[in-house]
C-alpha cells in the first residue's frame, strides 16, 4: 500500500499512478500492469477499483513505465475535497481509497 496526493488540473482533480510496470515483479502485487494493458474502472463512494480486463476500454499509458491517469470533474466529485488516497495493488486489481481529511 502506498499514499498518493490528489492533484489539481484545469480539468479537475487528478490521481496519477506512474511506473506501474515495476509492480509486476514484486511479491503480492499484480503481474499484468504492463504498458498497454487494458483495464476497467468501478467507482464507489470511498474507492475506485481498477481491474485488469482484456475487454476494458481504458489502457495503461506507454510512457514512463506505465501510467494510469485518472482526471476530470468525476474525480473532483469523487474526492470531495480529499487531498490524499491510499493505493493497494493486488493480483489484477488496484484499489484507490480516500484518506479522510
Amino acid at each position: 500500500m502506498s499514499t498518493h496526493k490528489v492533484g489539481q488540473t484545469a480539468k479537475g482533480s487528478r490521481v496519477w499512478l506512474q511506473n506501474l510496470s515495476r509492480y509486476r515483479c514484486r511479491r503480492h502485487t499484480p503481474r499484468g500492469w504492463a504498458e498497454g494493458q487494458h483495464y476497467s474502472l468501478k467507482v464507489n463512494k470511498q474507492t475506485i477499483v481498477i481491474t485488469a480486463d482484456p475487454e476494458g476500454r481504458k489502457r495503461v499509458s506507454k510512457h514512463k513505465g506505465g501510467i494510469i491517469d485518472l482526471t476530470g470533474k468525476w474525480v473532483t466529485e469523487w474526492a470531495q475535497g480529499c487531498t490524499e488516497v491510499t493505493v493497494t495493488f493486488t493480483e489484477g486489481r488496484i484499489e484507490i481509497r480516500k484518506v479522510a481529511p
